[in-house]
């Protein structure tokens, strides 16, 4: 698609964020996690070990604690993750 085209579209497009179905990262298995299309394998297997050997996550940015996120995976990755109670 090219500059033209997309100006053309991009106000009659959207997305409705609070249908999405957030992860908690808190209480998530490998298994669930790496079912999401950006977290594969790796990832989810050192999220879990994070959590099993520094405790819940208190945040989402405390996920930058580890070395296997960096910004641009964060990025990424945040908008589909919870640590909140009860999801």
């Amino acid at each position: 698609m090219d500059s033209s085209m997309f100006k053309a579209v991009v106000e009659k497009v959207w997305a409705d964020t609070g249908l999405v179905n957030k992860i908690n990262i808190n209480t998530a298995d490998i298994k669930q996690l790496a079912y999401h299309p950006y977290i594969r394998y790796n990832l989810a297997k050192a999220i879990v070990n994070y959590r099993q050997e520094h405790g819940l996550f208190a945040s989402l940015p405390a996920l930058h604690n580890m070395a296997a996120i960096d910004d641009s995976t964060y990025l990424k990755i945040a908008p589909y993750l919870t640590v909140a109670k009860g999801l």
